[in-house]
């Protein structure tokens, strides 16, 4: 499981450490059969606003009209927490106690609560809309289920660029024909500058060594990142006033300012903020292939010791249905996780321009650490 960065980068507890913590065993019982009455569930996360929201004012008040027998308390937590939280995962575990919430969404412990077999497996007999999900959007972590996604595009002002580029060699050759239009962020500071940069590196590399930085951890292969470093600080004298913006709705901000013309965004920002108005109507979007700028799925997971494992699960199974996925989409703009032609028509077109199916891996989490650091060094 990889964890996507939007403005600074997650720090979590190692698996290691937190397998030290958490026993063996299944932590689901009968407390949902049993209690005949009405369920009360916590869902906790730490994402940014625009999910809170989807949440605390779309997705849950819909959930409780459908399920009468239960509510949703909705809890929420800050990022730099994040250890915090999978340490009190893991102590309930161990402890036989009942957890600090029933359902985690988005947050970016998730990858070594799994690691710890410290989350419910999800299958598709005890969430069978999870048998929708489409290959490209399956999670390869132990109980983490998707349920939204984005990615990385080519954001550009159609009044100024009329035939935008569709591959990385065409982005890098309009780069340089077009000096000062294109900017993209420093990678340590949000996904949308780590996605280009990355994208560069991916197209010296084969795609076994793609897979591992994805999947894993090795240092060795790192020597095939040389070329993409050099290729991108060649860049440099071309890209917006040879600088590299903090974050991404900095870079965002330039092209809606009309400083630049064309800027990797994260998908459901760029479509955000046309919604908003910060972005005109000439702003368009387009996916970028050989190779494909990365994204991934967002998630959703119950802590193995959920006492209310039954009302958590019917949740998580229907999210997954076509009109709560059409529902994200209007909200914040996500990708479904199912397939699109299950969704209105309305709602496919929101994307156009876009592939939502066939979405590339980040780099795990400490492999995009040495790029950001690398990159730091030799192109900034």
């Amino acid at each position: 499981m990889k964890i996507r960065i939007r403005a600074t980068a997650l720090t979590a507890m190692s698996a290691a450490a937190v397998l030290t913590l958490a026993a063996c065993g299944s932590g689901s019982d009968s407390t949902d059969a049993a209690s005949g009455g009405s369920q009360e569930i916590v869902l906790y996360t730490d994402s940014d606003t625009g999910v809170q929201q989807l949440w605390e004012n779309k997705l849950i008040p819909a959930f409780e009209k459908s399920h009468s027998g239960i509510t949703v308390k909705f809890s929420t937590g800050d990022v730099s927490n994040q250890s915090a939280q999978l340490a009190s995962l893991a102590a309930s575990v161990k402890q036989d106690k009942a957890p600090p919430m029933d359902i985690v969404v988005d947050s970016g412990f998730l990858p070594d609560a799994s690691s710890a077999d410290l989350l419910t497996e999800i299958t598709t007999s005890n969430v069978p809309n999870s048998a929708d999900i489409t290959e490209a959007m399956k999670s390869s972590a132990a109980g983490v289920m998707p349920y939204r996604a984005s990615a990385v595009v080519l954001a550009y002002d159609s009044e100024k660029v009329t035939t935008p580029p569709t591959t990385l060699p065409d982005l890098v050759q309009w780069i340089k024909d077009n000096p000062g239009q294109f900017a993209y962020n420093d990678p340590s500071t949000g996904g949308s500058g780590q996605g280009f940069v990355q994208a560069m590196l991916d197209s010296h590399l084969d795609e076994a060594t793609i897979k591992a930085m994805s999947t894993g951890y090795d240092e060795d292969a790192q020597s095939g990142w040389d070329a993409g470093l050099k290729d991108l600080a060649a860049l440099t004298p071309n890209v917006y006033q040879k600088t590299y913006p903090n974050g991404n709705e900095e870079t965002l901000n330039l092209l809606g300012q009309g400083q630049v013309s064309m800027i990797p965004a994260w998908s459901d920002m760029f479509l955000t903020a046309k919604k908003n108005g910060t972005l005109p109507d000439s702003a368009k979007a387009v996916s970028i292939s050989d190779p494909a700028m990365p994204g991934g799925p967002s998630s959703l997971a119950i802590p193995v010791n959920s006492k209310h494992q039954e009302a958590a699960l019917e949740l998580m199974n229907w999210v997954l249905e076509p009109e709560q996925q059409a529902g994200i989409v209007e909200a914040i703009s996500g990708f479904p996780v199912i397939p699109s032609t299950e969704l209105p028509k309305s709602a496919q077109s929101v994307f156009e321009g876009m592939d939502t199916s066939n979405v590339a891996p980040f780099y795990s989490s400490k492999s995009a650490a040495d790029m950001n650091r690398k990159w730091s060094q030799r192109v900034a």
